[in-house]
């Protein structure tokens, strides 16, 4: 690729200019970029609002969990504890915390948590919220129209061999590199519905086994994420019994990961940690196609304003919401475009292109994002391991280098200075939100670990 290739119109050269980070993008290194569109919260909540994700219908969203939570206590025994309802542990992690200070000599001031939704009930991923909302939304609208079923009906009954019956008459389907499939075909699977599933040449083989061992139906597409949703999209367009659940454009996914959010407010108060201006909250989110940490990201805003800071982080090989940001193409635009290979071991995050939506919604809400090398997300696996006893997938491992990026990055950008809580940061809180991992295969896990414990970084935060 030379300076004068066309990029969607315009020479390599020309995009270099108008970008100045693309190139460093282009050579695979790790930045750090704040976001220069990030405004305060009440210039546009009235606009989040009208596109449907105000704070009532975050809390209409939350309602419909709980109606379905009995359901979940019978079948799903791993959820007595949490009495149905789909949560995961939030804990302190000194140790980590203290050998990511290795890094460059980075001082990491503030508390540091982990939001564990490795081990997320059901299904172990960040993904399990959005996908089984949906699915649980298709459920109810069924229920309603065909047994009158309202807020006062006992949804425990569903368990029940009709509505099996009902329920195998329609189809769920989705395109997934894997976790979203995944956590869509194990609830929809035990309810009862007929599951297809189209998975990316990146999905994980042990995925497509997991859910063929429960039934399910596994079309292996040879292209990426992006075509795996396109063909999953346009094989269910013209059958009504076929409900498609679209990561590239569906606002039930993106609502269902945003009460994630209510839960987090809950889990913090619990432990007393206040979120105010005197107290910022920074929360680390690994993105792929985005709607995941977008989600949780506007739940968050709606919920604590510009007193929480969310930042993503993506793999340098495919930062694709990033590029979309910078461009201000969104879904428009891909690394493919630009050489970026876009193939990573995280293969939860190999999504060519961001949601159709979610970039443009959440561009004012983000304080930035930055990306991770290969060898940097197996290392913070093998790490978190060693110092917390937890166990991860690639995917999520980027987030765990949050905070050192944040303090080393302020060095250069002066964003806590500029937004007027450089001083505040000893009463700050940071997040890191682990994904993956519950049902990671041991074989797999321990191969990743040994890479893991070989690389640079794990060797410098051992020491």
């Amino acid at each position: 690729m030379n300076e004068n290739t066309l990029i969607d119109g315009v020479s390599l050269k020309v995009w270099k200019e108008k970008v100045p980070l693309l190139e460093p993008l282009m050579k695979f290194r790790e930045i750090f970029w704040f976001n220069p569109r990030l405004q305060r919260l009440n210039f546009v909540k009235e606009q989040i609002d009208k596109k449907g994700f105000s704070l009532k219908e975050i809390l209409k969203a939350q309602s419909l969990w709980d109606r379905f939570s009995p359901l979940f206590q019978e079948l799903f025994p791993e959820t007595e504890k949490t009495k149905g309802k789909i949560q995961s542990s939030l804990f302190e992690i000194d140790k980590i915390k203290e050998k990511l200070q290795n890094i460059g000599n980075t001082s990491i001031i503030g508390r540091v948590f982990a939001k564990c939704d490795n081990d997320l009930a059901i299904a172990g991923s960040i993904k399990a919220r959005g996908g089984i909302f949906e699915v649980l939304k298709i459920t109810d609208r069924l229920l309603q129209d065909k047994w009158r079923f309202n807020e006062n009906s006992s949804y425990k009954t569903i368990s029940e061999q009709k509505f099996r019956n009902f329920f195998e008459k329609y189809t769920i389907s989705v395109g997934s590199t894997g976790n979203l499939g995944y956590s869509i075909g194990i609830i929809a699977n035990k309810l009862g519905f007929k599951t297809k599933i189209y998975m990316s040449s990146d999905a994980k083989e042990w995925k497509k086994q997991k859910l063929r061992s429960l039934g399910i139906n596994i079309i292996e597409i040879q292209g990426d994420y992006n075509e795996a949703v396109k063909i999953g999209r346009n094989e269910a367009s013209n059958d009504p019994t076929v409900f498609f659940i679209d990561d590239e454009r569906s606002s039930n996914l993106f609502i269902g990961y945003a009460t994630a959010a209510l839960e987090l407010k809950n889990q913090l108060n619990q432990q007393k940690i206040l979120v105010d201006e005197d107290h910022p909250l920074f929360v680390y989110l690994p993105c792929g196609v985005g709607t995941s940490p977008g989600g949780i990201t506007t739940g968050l805003k709606m919920l604590y304003g510009d007193n929480v800071h969310c930042i993503f982080t993506e793999p340098v090989a495919c930062p694709s919401m990033l590029l979309g940001l910078l461009t201000e193409k969104h879904h428009e635009i891909s690394p493919k475009m630009f050489g970026i290979s876009c193939e990573t071991l995280a293969d939860g995050l190999a999504c060519p292109s961001p949601s159709e939506f979610v970039g443009r919604l959440v561009e004012p809400l983000i304080t930035g994002i930055y990306t991770v090398t290969e060898q940097d997300l197996l290392g913070l696996l093998s790490l978190i391991w060693d110092s917390e006893k937890i166990k991860i997938e690639p995917s999520s491992s980027g987030v765990i280098l949050g905070p050192v990026h944040l303090y080393q990055a302020e060095r250069y950008s002066n964003y806590l200075k500029n937004h007027s809580i450089l001083d505040k940061m000893k009463n700050s809180t940071h997040i890191i939100w682990l994904s993956g991992g519950k049902h990671l295969p041991k074989n797999i896990w321990e191969q990743h670990y040994k890479k893991g414990c070989d690389t640079e970084l794990y060797q410098l935060c051992s020491k």
